[in-house]
């Protein structure tokens, strides 16, 4: 978690020069949070000033807003309540923000709820983006949800979005093909996902299995020694 200092001088250096008509309301975001986290209670100003900005469209804001949802989901009720309540609301957008929300420590009949629903969505963008955060918690019970909407999902883009985060989810790796490159394999890390490139001589000879270890062992691909 950045401190309030480290806040401020991206305020002053990035948000400010770039985006001044977003500082207040980022301010009064940041203000919200630490207000819940000093008094260990959510009151109604402090949590509205966060829900301002996760319901907005700026990426400056909605960015910080769902990672406190995120963090604030695990100990209180009211904030998990704001959440059901975005993954409801009418733009696709905000559908989005509350499933972005969802943290590690988010109570799991929270996530599964609204991450069931988010694969069901009318709009691609939502199922995509619920694609996404099935993988990213690592929702096991989600992957027949993710194959019974990959069967019938209409929407070219989002339908590979779904099968790759299905893999990624099930299988623990995806291998991509692509036109005149090597093979390149994608595995889910602490913080995400890593790819690299390998050869496919060593998949014939070593065994996807061998080279899955060998990646994991050292994800980053950092100099040993």
């Amino acid at each position: 978690m950045p401190k309030r200092e480290e806040y401020e001088h991206w305020i002053q250096q990035y948000l400010k020069p770039r985006f001044p008509e977003l500082v207040k309301e980022f301010r009064a975001c940041l203000n919200g949070y630490e207000r819940i986290k000093s008094n260990n209670r959510v009151d109604e100003r402090s949590l509205n000033a966060i829900l301002r900005a996760a319901y907005s469209p700026r990426a400056p804001l909605l960015n910080t807003a769902i990672f406190f949802l995120g963090e604030l989901s695990e100990h209180y009720p009211e904030v998990n309540k704001a959440i059901v309540a975005m993954s409801n609301n009418r733009h696709w957008y905000v559908r989005c923000h509350a499933i972005l929300s969802l943290g590690q420590e988010t109570p799991n009949d929270i996530v599964l709820a609204i991450l069931k629903k988010g694969l069901q969505d009318r709009s691609a963008s939502v199922r995509r983006v619920a694609a996404w955060q099935v993988q990213s918690l690592r929702v096991s019970k989600l992957i027949p949800d993710l194959e019974d909407q990959l069967a019938i999902e209409p929407h070219p883009g989002t339908k590979h979005s779904l099968d790759f985060h299905l893999r990624l989810l099930r299988d623990g790796y995806v291998l991509e093909y692509r036109d005149g490159e090597p093979p390149f394999l994608w595995i889910p890390t602490s913080d995400g996902m890593r790819g690299c490139y390998v050869s496919q001589e060593d998949i014939d000879t070593k065994g996807i299995q061998v080279i899955l270890a060998e990646v994991r062992k050292n994800p980053y691909g950092k100099k040993v020694g």
